[in-house]
Order: C-alpha cells, then structure tokens, then sequence
C-alpha cells in the first residue's frame, strides 16, 4: 500500500520535490531508450560521418553527442533544457578530450536558437 501525501505529511515526511528528470540530472545519469542500437540506427539513417553536423535534441548528460563525435568522426551541438544536465554533458566531452568537436547548450526543443539549414541532421 502506497502512502498519500496526507498520510506522508501527517509523519513529517515531505513528498518529493524532484521530478524524474531532475533526479537524473542531480545523479548524471539519463535512459536512452532503444539504446547503442538504436543509435546506430540513426546514424545509418541520416547518413552521419565524418565532416557532418549534427544537432542532438535533449541531449541529457552527452552520452550519445560524445559516443557521435568520437565513434563517427563528426561535429555535435547537444541542447538539453537543463542547465544541470548541460553541465555534466560538458564535463563528459572534455574529459573524453572532445571539446573541440562537441558543444553543449541550454535550449528548449521548441524554440532552438539556430538557423535553419545549419546541420545536416538532426536526432
């Protein structure tokens, strides 16, 4: 049986205040669903390799833009909406020794601060 948050309150325990992505941003850590292989596929897809440019729409901790840069040879811009994520996302890349080659920003997947045409392809 689960507690409600009456029954949390009136035990002096407070409800969370972190939601699912917050908790993964706190630990750095992020889920890729599907994974190395569906990553794979995607690269496949959009015919990504060296001397390509490609933008990563929540991007979390970087995992996917670094495997990307270093795997494939091309360049990546990471935006991720959280600031906390973007921060572990930096640390990944330049502890891989790929700063050059990857750049992570804060940005909202609905309002992206680029111009169109910019990369040659998007995930």
């Amino acid at each position: 049986m689960r507690d409600t948050g009456d029954e949390l309150s009136s035990q002096g325990i407070s409800e969370p205040e972190f939601s699912y992505f917050q908790v993964q941003s706190f630990w750095g850590v992020t889920k890729h669903m599907g994974g190395q292989k569906a990553t794979e596929e995607l690269v496949e897809l959009c015919h990504i390799g060296k001397d390509k440019y490609v933008l990563e729409i929540g991007s979390g901790v970087g995992t996917t833009a670094v495997y990307l840069a270093k795997r494939h040879g091309c360049r990546v811009v990471g935006v991720d909406i959280s600031e906390r994520m973007v921060e572990w996302a930096r640390k990944r890349a330049k502890r891989q020794g790929l700063e050059d080659r990857v750049e992570f920003r804060v940005a909202d997947a609905q309002d992206l601060p680029f111009e169109d045409g910019l990369f040659d392809a998007a995930i």
